[in-house]
């Protein structure tokens, strides 16, 4: 028998359950066989809704805001922080979630996304990247299975898949955005 339930409290009556978290909850419903799906709405229109989520033994808790869309806790959240992970739309973090459920599912291990699994996330081929990097294919199989390698190179693969990169910098008392380096110089 299958295992599907969603729960919501009692404000949940007074919002209006936003279309990406609904879509969310069919994916995951149509796609695991032993989901659970517990929802916790906010007690106005713009405010968060935290959803839990397990499916195949793999537990995780999502965040949905109006403005930033969905964020995912890949680290053991504390108070006040943030998710590491934002997504704008359901059918981007269901890809994300499949992938986390599948790393659960190996080795019982959530893990930061590798260059393989952002390009898994975008759709585009090794093939395409290589073309747009100005590379053969065999590079970017290369480049994406390499431990240590040159911002600059990070930079043209994600700019390849259409995204960009920031760095930021976390320490034990802060966590600052920096500026990559040709940044810095033009200004």
């Amino acid at each position: 028998m299958l295992a599907q339930q969603t729960r919501r409290t009692e404000a949940v009556a007074a919002v209006t359950t936003p279309s990406d978290v609904l879509g969310f909850v069919e994916l995951v419903r149509g796609t695991y066989h032993d989901v659970t799906v517990d929802l916790d709405a906010p007690g106005t229109e713009t405010g968060e809704w935290w959803i839990d989520v397990s499916a195949d033994g793999f537990r995780t808790t999502l965040l949905w805001t109006m403005d930033h869309g969905f964020g995912v806790f890949t680290s053991e959240p504390g108070y006040g922080d943030r998710p590491d992970e934002c997504y704008r739309n359901h059918e981007r973090l269901f890809r994300r979630f499949s992938q986390l459920v599948e790393s659960h599912t190996r080795d019982t291990g959530i893990h930061p996304l590798h260059l393989r699994d952002v390009r898994a996330l975008v759709g585009t081929q090794q093939a395409v990247v290589a073309d747009r990097m100005r590379v053969n294919q065999a590079a970017v199989s290369k480049l994406e299975s390499r431990r240590d390698m040159k911002l600059s190179t990070v930079t043209s693969y994600v700019e390849a898949l259409g995204g960009r990169v920031e760095l930021r910098a976390v320490f034990d008392d802060f966590a600052v955005n920096m500026a990559l380096p040709e940044e810095a110089e033009s200004a």
